[in-house]
């Protein structure tokens, strides 16, 4: 795509007075992105458990993509599937032929997360092709959903030189280094769009009441969703297989929301949006001995905290 590389990446704004909008300070201060090009500006809808986004870039080959993991109410194990797609809509808006790559990474677990500090990896070749990460107490597994033919390395973070250089290499994985990358080469014609979907699955199937998994005291809780997806390939495999299906099941309720004319527009935005409060804030253990032996299997234990960062109660 013209010898240059685009990070689809945005300055944050945030509320001033008098409703205009004022930057945000970057988290990230010491980026390195010499070589390459940020978005120009993201355009953004989120209706949970799904992220639109459009990136206006310079570039020739237009870019959108769709986050989104399974949601559906009445249906527990379609929504607890350990696992998000992000599926990228690459289009050629330009009168020639474009070629280029679409890369993924992801930094991967800390060594207090995994418990341990070192990562071994391992090619997975089914439905779900991917690289899964493994650590004592969870592993992750990247891949991508579809034919395209991919290929893996180590984390390219916020190194500009190593995106700059994805359609040649990706970074070489360190067994220290828990981050992983993906890279898919593309090659559209005039009007031609191409859809790329990476998939990023987990198992980390126990927390500790503690807070924290190295807590030093604290109950050791095992997550519902482990007796339905016992790895991070499982679920990977689920995802490949079902994906179609769930997007739409997941749609097809919001739909009915959204198309309730007797409601005003906010009422039928927020009455989708606040569920995330379900999952980013509640915890659903299964039932296991000594700890849990006065709850049922089937219901487990749930809880949902008030104030997860703050003031938990």
């Amino acid at each position: 795509m013209g010898g240059k590389t685009w990070v689809l990446c945005d300055k944050q704004v945030k509320q001033g007075e008098g409703g205009t909008q004022k930057p945000v300070e970057p988290v990230i201060t010491d980026l390195k992105l010499e070589g390459v090009e940020t978005a120009l500006e993201i355009r953004y809808w989120g209706h949970y458990p799904v992220a639109d986004v459009e990136f206006i870039t310079a570039a020739p080959v237009s870019v959108g993509a769709r986050a989104w993991t399974p949601f559906l109410p009445g249906d527990v194990v379609d929504s607890m599937v350990p696992g998000i797609i992000f599926e990228v809509h690459l289009r050629n808006t330009s009168a020639a032929r474009q070629e280029g790559t679409i890369a993924f990474s992801f930094p991967g677990l800390t060594a207090k997360e995994a418990g341990c500090e070192t990562f071994p990896r391992a090619e997975l070749r089914g439905a779900f092709k991917a690289v899964r990460v493994e650590g004592k107490l969870a592993s992750y597994a990247l891949g991508i959903i579809g034919e395209q033919k991919l290929r893996a390395g180590g984390e390219l973070g916020a190194d500009g030189a190593a995106w700059a250089n994805i359609a040649q290499a990706l970074p070489a994985t360190k067994e220290a280094a828990p981050g992983s990358s993906l890279a898919v080469d593309f090659s559209l014609g005039t009007g031609k769009e191409e859809i790329v979907r990476f998939a990023l699955t987990w198992f980390a199937p126990t927390w500790k009441g503690g807070g924290y998994k190295w807590a030093e005291d604290g109950n050791v809780f095992r997550h519902m969703y482990a007796k339905h997806y016992t790895s991070s390939e499982a679920a990977g495999e689920y995802l490949s297989q079902h994906h179609k299906g769930l997007l739409q099941r997941t749609l097809a309720w919001q739909e009915v929301v959204y198309k309730d004319t007797k409601l005003p527009v906010w009422l039928r935005d927020s009455l989708i949006n606040i569920l995330y409060c379900t999952t980013e804030d509640g915890f659903w253990a299964q039932r296991q001995e000594p700890a849990l032996a006065w709850v049922t299997e089937e219901d487990g234990l749930f809880g949902l905290n008030e104030c997860p960062r703050g003031y938990p109660g």
